[in-house]
């Protein structure tokens, strides 16, 4: 998800035609008021939600410092990856066992399984570690593709196609409601027909807010 979108959304539903400029009615956000918006849906979110990341590096460690993780939780050769269901092939759950004459029908030849104990014994040479914030890859040949888990910072840490998309763009919006609806109850107009709605937007900002985050420990969210 982009940050544009939550600002595209915040903008129309306030009745600026979805127009990242404000163009339209006045929308009474400066930039820092999207910031922060933005900033603490996704701090809300975040106790509640692991994105799943993939990155690729050549490298034998990486920092990862720069990222809100969570934790490492596989790393992968990217060209043999599939030499990782090797080990499963082999030994498990088969009650698999070298060669035996008296038994061959139903045990793998001895050829085969000595390819794949060369493979396995290969794989099990294979080794990762995260100490601190920094991950040490040991015997992967080339690239190696990391499997991550994060805790969302940025828009851009919630996938496009995640359920959790709409959730942070109500939820800044229920906060931008509430920042223009105060903003708003700052002023009256005298003798004019038409009133600033400050406090509606302040008590629609509650109550969405409210139900945004019991949302969260409901049953659709529960991680």
């Amino acid at each position: 998800m982009k940050d544009s979108e939550v600002r595209d959304y915040i903008n129309g539903m306030l009745g600026a035609n979805g127009n990242s400029e404000g163009m339209g009615l006045k929308v009474e956000l400066h930039e820092e008021d999207y910031r922060q918006v933005i900033s603490q849906a996704l701090a809300k979110l975040a106790p509640y939600y692991n994105g799943k990341r993939y990155f690729i590096t050549d490298h034998d460690h990486v920092d990862l410092s720069d990222v809100n993780l969570v934790a490492v939780t596989n790393v992968f050769n990217v060209s043999n990856s599939v030499l990782l269901n090797a080990q499963d092939f082999a030994f498990g759950g088969q009650n698999i066992i070298i060669y035996n004459a008296d038994f061959r029908e139903r045990y793998i030849s001895y050829t085969a399984y000595m390819m794949l104990y060369k493979e396995y014994d290969y794989l099990r040479s294979q080794s990762w570690r995260l100490v601190g914030n920094t991950l040490y890859i040991h015997g992967f040949q080339k690239s190696t593709l990391v499997e991550i888990l994060v805790r969302p910072t940025v828009v851009s840490d919630i996938e496009s196609n995640s359920q959790y998309c709409s959730w942070v763009k109500d939820y800044a919006l229920a906060l931008a409601k509430e920042v223009v609806g105060r903003k708003r109850s700052k002023y009256t107009v005298e003798g004019s027909p038409y009133q600033l709605d400050g406090d509606r937007l302040i008590s629609e900002s509650q109550s969405e807010k409210a139900n945004l985050e019991a949302q969260l420990i409901g049953d659709i969210f529960v991680i």
